[in-house]
């Protein structure tokens, strides 16, 4: 006979994500314990943050210290972190009225450098990423939400070519997707 299995811990968590939910919509109460539980949130990411942030370096000079494969790398790593680690010390040390990151003086510029290069690198895994997901998807079986897809990527690719004259009559097309079906789940700001 199968015994039947109480989530305790998936109701747990329902019932916490439940209520900041009505917290935040409702206030009250209610609304102070969602606070609470968004604090409780805050510090296990950051918690979770260091933890991988040790992890990282622990994992990466063991592998410089026994000269592994692709240690030159790890090396990189480790010099990269510690810069920007320094670099934020010492920012918040001069008491910078600004005290976001990527906002001061030393990691401004290196946030900027490298959140460029990483991003136009994400840019043209997901342009290759999406049209190989249509060329697959049309490639085994056509219908009309495989169509739809392939139109939007399209669209999409095209409007934010270089193409002059097409990239100008897409620029409404493009601009009515990005702003509405595609951020219609996203809070209002």
């Amino acid at each position: 006979m199968r015994r039947l299995r109480f989530p305790l811990l998936e109701a747990i968590a329902i019932a916490v994500g439940l209520t900041t939910l009505v917290g935040l919509v409702v206030g009250g109460t209610t609304g102070a314990i969602a606070s609470v539980f968004i604090q409780i949130a805050a510090v296990t990411a950051g918690v979770a943050l260091l933890i991988g942030v040790v992890n990282l370096a622990v994992v990466h000079l063991s592998r410089v210290a026994r000269t592994g494969t692709g240690w030159v790398y790890s090396l990189v790593l480790l010099i990269a972190m510690v810069a920007v680690i320094v670099g934020r010390v010492i920012e918040l040390a001069q008491n910078d009225p600004d005290p976001a990151l990527g906002s001061g003086p030393v990691t401004g510029p290196l946030f900027d450098v490298l959140q460029f290069s990483i991003e136009a690198a994400l840019a043209g895994l997901v342009a290759f990423f999406l049209v190989y997901a249509a060329f697959r998807m049309m490639r085994r079986r056509v219908t009309p939400s495989a169509a739809l897809f392939v139109a939007v990527v399209v669209v999409l690719l095209l409007a934010w070519g270089t193409l002059p004259v097409i990239g100008n009559l897409l620029a409404g097309v493009r601009d009515w997707i990005v702003n509405v079906p595609a951020t219609g789940g996203r809070a209002a700001s």
